[in-house]
């Protein structure tokens, strides 16, 4: 894997070039790379693995600020660190996994916030510092503020400017900047007054058709070195990419390059000869590239303004370290900006989400049927499996389902006791390990929902036919069997090979009004059709005893410690395809039924197949949350007097069902929004590449041991569950080895991932539409957080976050507490139906204090700019009348 990674000075090129190292000697720090290359070359495998042993390189995640193009993290406990700029993130991207070396201690940044809410006060200047502050402050001024940078990367733009006059690239930190850092300015940190003397020199110099100002910096600031460690965050460069996690292909527009070199790269001669034209990715979170323009399509040549809102598909194809651009190859032309078609290609290949045809070598692993000739269940194959065909069974699933994985079955033992029963499809029955079928399944991992259409992982014969547990046919199942005594307790658990004949094919409408109704006696014209010699009384009488266990079980799972964080949901109404209407998807108790019985299946599975193979079971982990992030935030909650026991998953749940009894549904959302921030996501994993068993558990459920089974239609990971379990029901070993299972797990992984962000950005997508067509929507949001020039808001009824910029003048005033972590809105006008006024809003609306969870009213219209279609918001007066509109 390192040597797929790795790559050298001359460029990255994924999964083509391998690394050319740097010498011992460079990445020591003795020597630098010549000033022609902007980026440093990576570290030799041999020098990133002597680094990782002896403690001085660190290996994680990278995530790219979303708003803040410039800044990453990687993850790390207890503090994430804080990778600053484009140049020091040397060319990774977001969720790859890199290998960072920490940046001295006098370069980490100090967590102003965090130091104000604790009595410390950043001064204005070196008059107003305390005795006790002058010793944490840099007294020197050897500093300069560069402003007029106007590209996407000002700090890349500042390497290249100060290049000639020797200013090393650590001298230089982006201070200030908008969500795609343009027009932010540069402050430049120098060693001697000297060569601040000779940066002057530079103010009033042009750039990229810009006059450049160069100004003294003299405000003093907290001494990193001096300050504890809860006040800092440790910084660092990437110097090895160990594995690239994401697809490297994106969408975006093309630009014509504007000729002027500085700008563009450092060796503009070379562009022209290659006659590159310039793509602009949508994500902020993506790199700009040059691509070759006698690629491209032939519209965009003949007029590059007219083609500016064409949406087209670009693969990075390599990254050369003294270009500031990344270099891409152009793949397709996808279509106008906006367009729904157009848009959901670009999300689907942006995720890499694979909606290739399935090849006939994968079609040849079916069963050949037709209408002639349907599938029949053998007798041999009957006669291996637990026949369960006479029994009360059926599925309970949304109404819109094709997909079918599970159905229950409850009824009462001799014994007086009660046997429930969990069928999952017994999708291993149809795909043999290693077939050509399977491998394609193995490497898509996952279904993917969209708004409006899905991709499966399995063909349509297998999933929604003949592994769907539709009603009223023969089905093979993998079936987990407990037996209940009345109060709940299980007295005996078992897995076995079953045939099933589905009674009724449910939505979880039906089932909620037979518990909403308990009393009600159903005709069969009022329910869905029932079969096998059952009636809707026996289903309803099923209904009501699975529910009865359902609730204990619920009420022992939370008595055990296990955490719930909801987080709203929202579902569309489309008419030609296109959005007319949206809901907030309710959870309800026939949601919460069927929840309960599938998570008992993945408990029980998970035990069954660690006790039997140990060394290579495919768990799944909920690691615990990020312990210096929830400090953070009980801090934070205590400012409003808010107490959150945060000592394990049942004590935060405790302290969330204390906070809902006195508080309103806006404010108890906000909440659990805020409890999720420190969480980790969960992800599969193979036991045998995990060796400490205390690590294994689920924090949110709070059980030792968890996987998933019971959706073996639409994820691989189950498949392969499956098959542990069948090996170890006739006691065999399985075809699995540690190395495999690990290597399936992180592909389940990284898909699932992938196909969550597409689900999202459909749901996302919509909602533009919809905004765009019918708004703008004045909405109730509820702050989240506050910051020192915006706020965080959630507008749970459109199930959308927003970052709302502090900045109409002519509106309000925004004033910002940094000890205290709030903020208070001075309001000066409103506009009412688009006519403007200075009228004195009444002493009650003149102030607003802004607090988290406080409700503030938001214009949510659609931002349409540089081909990014999507929701954003303004600012509103908080008790504005119906009819307004819009904001000045």
């Amino acid at each position: 894997a390192a040597a797929a990674a790795a790559e050298g000075a001359a460029g990255r090129t994924p999964n083509k070039t391998p690394a050319k190292a740097r010498t011992a000697g460079q990445h020591k720090g003795k020597s630098r790379e010549p000033h022609t290359s902007v980026y440093a070359p990576y570290w030799s495998p041999e020098d990133v693995a002597a680094g990782l042993a002896a403690g001085e390189l660190i290996k994680g995640g990278l995530r790219i600020n979303p708003r803040n193009y410039e800044q990453a993290f990687v993850s790390q406990q207890p503090r994430d660190i804080c990778v600053r700029t484009m140049v020091e993130r040397n060319r990774a991207l977001d969720g790859d996994e890199v290998v960072v070396r920490l940046l001295p201690r006098s370069q980490w940044l100090v967590l102003e916030q965090d130091a104000a809410r604790r009595g410390l006060k950043l001064p204005p200047s070196h008059d107003d510092l305390s005795a006790e502050l002058k010793a944490l402050v840099l007294t020197d001024a050897h500093k300069v503020r560069v402003q007029g940078l106007t590209g996407r990367s000002p700090f890349a733009e500042a390497v290249t400017f100060f290049r000639n006059a020797g200013i090393e690239k650590h001298w230089i930190r982006t201070v200030t900047g908008d969500r795609e850092g343009s027009g932010a300015d540069v402050i430049v940190k120098v060693p001697s007054q000297e060569k601040k003397n000779e940066l002057l020199q530079y103010n009033g110099h042009k750039w990229n058709g810009h006059k450049i100002t160069v100004v003294e910096e003299e405000s003093p600031e907290f001494d990193p070195e001096q300050l504890d460690a809860q006040f800092v965050q440790p910084t660092a460069e990437v110097v090895y990419i160990s594995e690239e996690v994401n697809v490297r292909v994106f969408a975006g527009s093309l630009k014509r390059l504007t000729g002027n070199g500085a700008l563009i790269n450092a060796t503009q001669s070379a562009q022209d000869a290659r006659g590159d034209v310039l793509f602009v990715p949508k994500d902020y979170r993506v790199p700009r590239m040059l691509v070759k323009a006698s690629t491209v399509f032939e519209d965009f040549l003949r007029d590059p303004e007219g083609q500016a809102d064409r949406l087209v598909i670009v693969e990075l194809d390599s990254w050369p370290a003294n270009s500031l651009h990344a270099h891409g190859v152009f793949v397709k032309l996808l279509g106008q900006a906006g367009d729904i078609g157009a848009e959901t290609q670009a999300i689907l290949l942006g995720n890499g989400i694979d909606v290739s045809e399935f090849s006939n070598a994968a079609l040849a692993c079916l069963p050949q049927v037709d209408a002639d000739h349907p599938f029949v269940i053998t007798d041999e194959e009957l006669a291996s499996r637990t026949d369960l065909r006479t029994q009360c069974v059926f599925t309970i699933d949304p109404a819109t389902a094709r997909d079918l994985d599970d159905a229950l079955s409850i009824r009462q033992l001799d014994n007086g006791n009660y046997e429930i029963g969990v069928h999952i499809a017994d999708v291993g029955f149809f795909l043999p390990q290693d077939s050509d079928l399977d491998q394609v399944a193995q490497r898509r991992a996952t279904t993917t929902y969209l708004v409006q259409e899905v991709h499966p992982m399995l063909p349509r014969l297998l999933c929604e036919d003949l592994c769907s547990l539709n009603e009223h046919v023969d089905r093979c199942t993998f079936s987990v069997l407990w037996e209940f005594d009345s109060a709940g307790a299980i007295k005996n658990e078992r897995f076995t090979k079953s045939v099933i004949r589905s009674c009724a094919r449910l939505a979880y409408e039906h089932c909620q009004a037979v518990l909403d109704n308990p009393n009600l006696d159903w005709h069969a014209e009022q329910f869905p059709p029932v079969s096998n010699n059952f009636t809707p009384s026996d289903v309803k009488h099923s209904i009501g005893l699975l529910q009865k266990f359902a609730l204990l079980l619920r009420q022992q799972r939370f008595e055990g410690g296990a955490l719930r964080l909801d987080k709203a949901k929202i579902s569309f109404r489309l008419e030609d395809g296109l959005p007319v209407g949206f809901k907030e998807y309710e959870l309800n108790d026939s949601n919460r039924l069927v929840e309960e019985f599938m998570l008992l299946a993945n408990m029980a599975a998970a035990r069954t197949i660690f006790n039997a193979y140990p060394s290579c079971a495919l768990l799944r982990m909920h690691p615990a949350p990020l312990e210096h992030k929830l400090d953070e935030l009980t801090e934070l909650l205590e400012t409003f007097d808010i107490s959150l026991n945060t000592s394990s998953a049942g004590a935060l749940q405790q302290s969330l069902n204390e906070f809902a009894r006195h508080h309103t549904k806006a404010e108890v959302e906000v909440l659990h929004m805020l409890c999720a921030q420190p969480m980790q996501v969960a992800r599969y994993f193979s036991t045998g590449k995990d060796s400490d068993v205390a690590d294994f558990g689920h924090y949110a459920l709070s059980v030792p041991y968890y996987t998933h089974f019971t959706s073996p239609i639409r994820r691989y990971a189950d498949v392969v569950v499956h098959r542990l379990l069948a090996h170890s029901l006739k006691g065999e070993e399985p075809n699995y080895d540690s190395e495999s299972v690990h290597k399936i797990a992180e592909n389940c992984n990284q898909r699932k991932a992938a196909a969550k962000r597409a689900q999202e950005d459909s749901s996302k997508l919509f909602m533009a539409v919809y905004i765009d067509k019918f708004g703008p929507l004045e909405e109730t949001a509820q702050v989240t957080q506050v910051f020192t020039d915006s706020l965080g808001v959630v507008v749970t009824r459109l199930g959308l976050e927003f970052r709302v910029k502090m900045n109409n003048a002519d509106l309000y005033t925004y004033e910002f507490d940094r000890a205290r972590g709030r903020a208070t809105i001075h309001w000066k006008k409103v506009q009412y139906s688009g006519q403007s006024s200075s009228q004195s809003l009444g002493p009650a609306t003149k102030s607003q204090p802004i607090n988290i969870f406080d409700c503030v009213q938001v214009v949510v219209t659609v931002n349409k700019s540089g081909l990014r279609i999507e929701p954003t918001a303004t600012l509103a007066p908080k008790r504005c009348p119906k009819h307004m509109v819009s904001l000045v």
